[in-house]
């Protein structure tokens, strides 16, 4: 039964894509439709325990399970992706908008599949779907020559990290001979280490860690509603929830901890610079999430990957709200350079939404970014690690600096063109997400720690 928590999306996209239905009403209704199914879908397999299991042959077999974290990360896929493909429909180009739409779809239950699987096959087979995804998404206004290079770019790059997760599935069938999580407990430490390296490597690249992080930014030639569902719950979330389900067993390995706690450290840094430096506001935005998934990276080799989870699920949700609202800026503006913007005066509802969101960002009390990153540095002080916390502090600082960068540009600076405040729905999508936000953020996290005991419990 868990398989149709992936396949009803799946299915869906494939329909959306080949029924006549071109008119933005319907397409987004259809859409956000399916995803309200999905999200239903997930909250009965939690309750009722749903799994899955296909037989290929005696030693292939695919599986599908529920732990904690792939029920909060289930969850949080399709609560992100409403407001996104809502987004999608009201403000995407109309040309191939039923292509976007089905596309969408289809990447979300690509990452549905990679969160409920519970072996390596049924995992390579969810991440290589997101990758692919991702390729079509990203060059999605194939008419432009450089978008799609900027996706094949993406594409090719993550596609070198994921080879890592290749060798970790040949080692781990040609020693046990099964790809089930389970078994990978029981590795020799040669084959457990060589998996470990593996996983590593994949997990770093798709959440643009360093060295892959440069990707990122060639991703943002695609849609805003692309940026902002890749950035926040799908292909970027990939690496850093990989980690967060294996951590047991990545830990077992004594230089699993240091190594990802230097690519995190070292990634927050330099995309914490980045974007301070960045005058374009998507590739701000891409650079802060590289340096955001970082300290996920750092939560989870210091042995605590339930902080790491809980900073996934915060940046998601303010890291979507600052793509979308940049989205309706940098089309009112004809570009998402920030010089060419300064629309708070004339778009109060995004400029608004946009401080929302900014504030979690650079982790402003109470919101959910704060607590976010104050468990991540309490992660580490209580494994002693001081240095890295210091470390850690500036990236934050940093973090605050960049924000005040849009800050100036929202509110003091002038527009340098006309704008016009839209009443529309997406700005009121954007309005409705942002008091979501709000609310989150003041009961949040104990809301979500309430909400998963009691579906895992039931």
């Amino acid at each position: 039964m868990l398989w149709l928590v992936a396949l009803f999306p799946l299915l869906a996209a494939v329909i959306v894509h080949a029924s006549p239905m071109r008119n933005r009403a319907t397409l987004g209704a259809s859409g956000c439709g399916v995803l309200l199914v999905t999200l239903v879908l997930t909250v009965f397999a939690g309750l009722e325990g749903w799994v899955g299991r296909i037989a290929w042959s005696i030693p292939l077999q695919f599986e599908v399970a529920l732990t904690t974290s792939s029920v909060v990360m289930a969850l949080l896929v399709s609560v992100i992706a409403l407001p996104v493909l809502a987004y999608a429909a009201v403000h995407e180009r109309r040309r191939d908008l039923n292509r976007l739409v089905s596309l969408l779809l289809l990447f979300v239950g690509a990452m549905l599949l990679l969160v409920i699987a519970a072996d390596l096959i049924t995992l390579l087979i969810g991440w290589e779907l997101v990758g692919a995804c991702s390729w079509a998404l990203i060059g999605h206004e194939r008419q432009h020559a450089s978008r799609a290079a900027s996706a094949r770019y993406a594409f090719v790059m993550t596609r070198l990290g994921d080879l890592g997760l290749f060798v970790a599935a040949m080692v781990a069938f040609s020693d046990r001979g099964t790809f089930a999580f389970a078994a990978i407990e029981t590795l020799g430490a040669p084959q457990k280490t060589i998996l470990v390296a593996g996983l590593l490597l994949s997990a770093a690249s798709k959440s643009g860690q360093i060295p892959f992080a440069p990707w990122l930014f060639r991703a943002m030639d695609g849609p805003t509603s692309v940026s902002a569902l890749l950035h926040s719950a799908t292909m970027v979330a990939a690496g850093a929830y990989l980690l967060i389900r294996l951590e047991p067993t990545l830990a077992q390995v004594p230089w699993f901890g240091p190594a990802a706690i230097c690519i995190g450290l070292g990634t927050a840094l330099a995309g914490g610079l980045t974007a301070m430096l960045q005058p374009h506001a998507k590739k701000l935005l891409a650079a802060s999430t590289s340096a955001h998934y970082g300290l996920m990276f750092v939560a989870v080799g210091a042995g605590y990957p339930a902080v790491a989870l809980t900073h996934l699920v915060a940046h998601a949700f303010f890291k979507a709200l600052l793509f979308l609202s940049a989205g309706v800026a940098g089309r009112e503006a004809d570009s998402f350079y920030l010089t060419k913007m300064g629309f708070g005066r004339v778009l109060p509802i995004t400029a608004s939404a946009t401080a929302v969101g900014g504030f979690a960002l650079a982790g402003i009390p109470p919101l959910a970014g704060f607590f976010a990153k104050f468990y991540v540095f309490m992660a580490v002080i209580e494994s002693e690690m001081y240095t890295l916390a210091i470390i850690g502090l500036v990236t934050t600082v940093i973090s605050a600096f960049y924000y005040l960068r849009i800050i100036k540009v929202i509110y003091f600076d002038k527009p340098k063109k006309p704008f016009e405040e839209n009443n529309d729905w997406g700005l009121k999508i954007l309005l409705i997400l942002s008091s979501v936000l709000i609310l989150i953020y003041f009961i949040y996290p104990s809301i979500l720690n309430d909400v998963v005991s009691t579906i895992l419990i039931y």
